[in-house]
């Protein structure tokens, strides 16, 4: 048996390494180490990017298809059939705003409403579809034209 003396000095001990948690093992400090790059590792992870941004760039520039005839008239092809689709969505949308209203369009006057939203949505889509982050008309960009 340990005497009164012996034991006080363990739980001294053992008090001490509780309240001063600075106490590592050797492992983990190596696990630190590894994980954390040098200086080395760094420059050297600076100069492959360097390296790779401009085969990158290449690859961006030859992905579109060079603006001919046939790709243009098809993107815009496209656009057009985006904008029908878009027009008859705003004419069934008035039209049945307007009989929640308790409106209604003459029968003569629906296909002349409907050519005259059209015409607009027709104006603004490609102003509008240039100015956003695309910068291209959805159709073009489906083609990949540029």
């Amino acid at each position: 048996m340990l005497e009164n003396g012996e034991k006080n000095e363990e739980t001294e001990l053992s008090q001490d390494a509780v309240e001063n948690e600075e106490t590592v093992s050797v492992d983990e400090s190596k696990d630190q180490n590894e994980t954390l790059p040098n200086k080395e590792e760094i420059e050297s992870s600076s100069d492959v990017e360097e390296l790779t941004e401009e085969p990158i760039k290449e690859l961006v520039k030859n992905t579109e298809v060079k603006s001919g005839f046939v790709a243009r008239f098809t993107a815009n092809l496209v656009d057009q059939v985006l904008i029908l689709a878009l027009t008859l969505a705003v004419f069934f949308a008035v039209k049945g705003i307007l009989y929640l209203c308790g409106l209604e369009i003459k029968e003569g006057y629906e296909s002349q409403m409907a050519l005259i939203e059209y015409v607009v949505l027709n104006l603004l889509y490609v102003p509008i579809t240039e100015a956003t982050k695309l910068k291209k008309t959805l159709g073009k960009e489906l083609l990949k034209v540029k």
